[in-house]
Parts: structure tokens; C-alpha cells; sequence
């Protein structure tokens, strides 16, 4: 099912990042669109969000601070900044992300060792209070063991969605991997299934 992804602002009609996301959608197989839109009702243009199952959003001036109020969570780096520049449609809860600052540090990065190091710890950061802390609040402490719900209901787009925890998004193997963490019980073992984009309806 192709996905739609939009712009939110005033004005838009400038900006190069429907044709800069339309080639990155191409070139990773992506089937998205991403619309810009002038935005003069930001409450609106948020809910039409969540309405439309729309997945994402980039926000733009001037609304980058007005979208905040009709947002259901705040990723802490976009709370403290007081900005969002992103919004992300999780199974209809709408998540304010600021990636302005992420954005900066990578274009300093090849000038200082500082900002490299900054980037570091902010993605190593992530990785405990997003993954390690909430896995292990979610352990079942009569099995040990971290059971999640499977909904396919949940999503607006008709897909299966993994909650409490969830485990959909976990991030791919690597040096700081959280893979390593789930280990099948004596005997059984850990079946990973990817239907890679062929979703089976009625």
C-alpha cells in the first residue's frame, strides 16, 4: 500500500524536498509520495494527519512550534528544544521528533571531532532509554521473558503492529546491536518472517 508522507508550512512552494524525497523513495524502493502543503490551520492540518492515516510529516516555519499542542508525544530532544520538525504516524499516535539539531551536528562533523562525538552518544543514548529501559520494564517476571502483542487491527494502513513492547523497529545489527538481547528459549527458537511489502488482505 503506498504511503503518503507531506510537508506542513507556509509557504512550501519553494521547498526541494518533495523532488530530494521522491528520488531517496526511488532509489531505496520506497512506494511513497511526499506532498507539500500550505498550512494555515495547524490543528487541523494535525488531525487531518491522524484522519488520513498519513505517516509522517516534515514541519517547516512557521509552524514548527504550534504543532506541538496537537501532538499525543514529544520524542525529549523536540520537548526541549520547544521545536518539531517531524512527525511521525505510529498506528495513529502522533510522535513530534526534532531532527534540526541532529541535522546541524552532521554538517560540522567533517570540520571538528566534537560534534561526531556529540552524535555518538546521543544515538547510544537512544539505544538505552528507548530500547534497553523499556524491554526491560516490559520482562514478564513470572516467565523471564518479554511478551508482545500482535494487533492487526491496530494500524490504519491494515498491517500487523507489535505493542507493549514494540519490537517492529528494533534497530538492525551492528555495533551497539539490541538483537543480541533475544535469545529462544532451550529447545525452541526465533522465527523471523518478512512478507517484503506483499501484505495479504481480504
Amino acid at each position: 500500500m503506498r504511503e503518503l508522507y507531506v510537508l506542513l508550512g507556509d509557504p512550501v512552494a519553494h521547498s526541494r524536498s518533495p523532488a530530494i524525497h521522491a528520488r531517496a523513495f526511488q532509489l531505496l524502493g520506497i512506494d511513497a509520495v511526499y506532498a507539500p502543503c500550505r498550512v494555515f490551520d495547524v490543528p487541523a492540518a494535525v488531525r487531518s494527519l491522524r484522519a488520513l492515516g498519513i505517516a509522517g510529516a516534515n514541519v517547516t516555519v512557521p509552524h514548527k512550534q504550534a504543532v506541538i499542542a496537537s501532538l499525543d508525544r514529544l520524542d525529549p530532544s523536540a520537548e526541549r528544544i520547544g521545536a518539531v520538525s517531524c512527525i511521525v504516524n505510529r498506528d495513529g499516535v502522533l510522535h513530534g521528533h526534532n531532527t534540526d539539531r541532529e541535522g546541524v551536528l552532521r554538517a560540522l562533523s567533517p570540520r571538528h571531532p566534537l560534534p561526531a562525538k556529540l552524535l555518538e552518544y546521543r544515538e547510544r543514548q537512544k539505544l538505552v532509554s528507548t530500547y534497553v529501559t523499556a524491554l526491560a520494564a516490559s520482562v514478564n517476571p513470572e516467565t523471564g521473558r518479554v511478551h508482545p502483542h500482535f494487533r492487526q487491527l491496530g494500524a490504519v494502513s491494515g498491517r500487523f503492529s507489535c505493542t507493549e513492547p514494540n519490537l517492529q523497529n528494533l534497530p538492525k545489527d551492528g555495533e551497539n546491536t539490541i538483537r543480541r538481547a533475544f535469545v529462544a528459549e532451550e529447545g525452541k527458537r526465533l522465527l523471523s518472517a518478512d512478507y517484503s511489502q506483499i501484505e495479504l488482505r481480504i
